[in-house]
């Protein structure tokens, strides 16, 4: 599965600004890995690039720590890594 990656990025990564770094810091394959992974209970993974957030119940830096616990398995630590990264910034 390919998943087409559009400029415009809406969902928690447009609400908190994170368009360029999810842009650049992952490639596509990465990027595809992410969306496939993600997979909180009751939320479409691709909330995480569409859809409308109005108001999110969390902060960013809380946004990107909850994201990186997807990405434990030492397979997938690359990706963690660069998600903690940013949320250093």
């Amino acid at each position: 599965m390919m998943v087409y990656f559009e400029k415009k990025i809406d969902g928690m990564i447009g609400f908190f600004g994170l368009q360029e770094w999810w842009l650049n810091s992952f490639s596509d394959e990465e990027r595809e890995k992410i969306l496939l992974i993600y997979q909180p209970f009751g939320i479409n993974p691709e909330s995480l690039i569409k859809g409308k957030v109005v108001s999110p119940s969390q902060s960013a830096i809380s946004f990107l720590s909850n994201l990186t616990g997807w990405f434990r398995k030492p397979e997938l630590r690359h990706i963690g890594y660069k998600i903690i990264q940013k949320a250093e910034e």
